[in-house]
């Protein structure tokens, strides 16, 4: 089985986006759920990661629990990572 990465978060800063960006170039398969409206979103669209919205309102997101939920159900991922105090809830 080809190791699969799930990273979680709300919105990155530079350095963060560089690191996932960098892991998806090196050829990590990752889905990365992350906030549309942060500023960095469009970078991980242009670094060819496959990104998905996902604003969290707070650490207890009913609606936020549900995306990352179905993305769960939907593949098989030997890693999950969260980089922030939301995403980790």
């Amino acid at each position: 089985m080809e190791a699969r990465a799930l990273i979680v978060t709300d919105r990155s800063d530079l350095a963060e986006s560089r690191l996932i960006i960098g892991m998806a170039e090196a050829g990590l398969p990752l889905t990365l759920l992350a906030n549309d409206t942060g500023k960095n979103y469009s970078a991980f669209i242009d670094g060819g990661v496959d990104v998905r919205p996902l604003q969290l309102k707070g650490r207890f997101d009913r609606g936020g629990t549900a995306v990352i939920r179905e993305v769960l159900k939907a593949a098989s991922y030997t890693v999950i990572y969260a980089f922030n105090p939301r995403a980790l809830a």
